[in-house]
């Protein structure tokens, strides 16, 4: 299976990535060579506030295109 993400491992640094903080959500975005699962480098989320609702701080790529009927898998 291919994956859906750009630059999933986060190698290329923060592009391609975008972090919301809404309402009272709060939060900063990085990447990091030293902590990293399994590639060179890893994205990492600080929360200051988690927010009101769940959508209040938000990691997302635009243009991720799913499909009914399909399975994917998240790790």
């Amino acid at each position: 299976s291919s994956n859906v993400l750009t630059n999933p491992g986060f190698e290329s640094g923060k592009g391609s990535w975008y972090l919301w903080n809404r309402g009272s959500g709060s939060s900063s975005f990085s990447t990091t060579t030293s902590e990293k699962y399994g590639g060179a480098a890893s994205g990492q989320v600080a929360v200051s506030s988690g927010g009101s609702v769940i959508t209040d701080v938000e990691l997302a790529q635009y243009g991720v295109v799913v499909s009914a009927g399909q399975t994917y898998t998240v790790t």
